[in-house]
């Protein structure tokens, strides 16, 4: 069973709580890199760097 991690650079317009803003509505979710793991065996089997023109593509996003 394999998996993808998408690690996000989140930033929020207003200086506060870092913690918070992870959930804000109105920050600005860019992502960083992924990581595809195979969950059985803990096996990290690609690292891919992103760039700031990726597309979000079939990824879910979450909906408030």
């Amino acid at each position: 069973m394999v998996r993808r991690l998408i690690f996000l650079r989140v930033e929020a317009g207003e200086p506060g709580n870092a913690q918070a803003d992870l959930f804000s509505i109105n920050a600005i979710r860019t992502p960083q890199f992924f990581v595809d793991v195979e969950m059985h065996e803990l096996a990290l089997l690609e690292v891919k760097e992103l760039g700031p023109g990726t597309g979000w593509g079939l990824v879910p996003t979450p909906m408030f």
